[in-house]
């Protein structure tokens, strides 16, 4: 429970700084847009701009190699360099944003929405 409520604080601290910053740059003239998108319409861009790649790719394999070269440990690595994969995309996120953040590194969080299994970078 503690480090939920550890979670709960750190996000009101990052929610706050975000409101600050945006106060500032209004007030210096700068206008927000906001582009947040939610979760469900993210997960649903994602298969409509990846899902015909990957069957593309999914069909070709299975066509040049067929079904008998797929075999339990190449399915279970291919399982494994997926799930690996999913931190290494977001640690890309961060050490990209972290450059031009003011704060450098420190500005970047990471975290997983746990009811929609969703890692994030932020």
């Amino acid at each position: 429970m503690g480090k939920k409520k550890n979670s709960n604080e750190e996000q009101k601290r990052r929610i706050a700084a975000y409101q600050d910053l945006c106060a500032d740059m209004e007030s210096r003239g700068w206008m927000k847009i906001d582009g947040t998108i939610s979760v469900e319409k993210a997960t649903a861009m994602a298969f409509v701009t990846a899902g015909p790649f990957a069957l593309l790719f999914l069909i070709l394999y299975f066509w040049i190699w067929q079904w008998s070269s797929f075999t339990l440990v190449e399915g279970s690595l291919l399982l494994l360099l997926f799930l690996i994969s999913i931190p290494v995309h977001e640690g890309i996120h961060g050490l990209t944003w972290g450059c031009f953040c003011k704060n450098r590194w420190h500005s970047i969080g990471f975290g997983v929405m746990w009811s929609s299994l969703t890692p994030y970078c932020h």
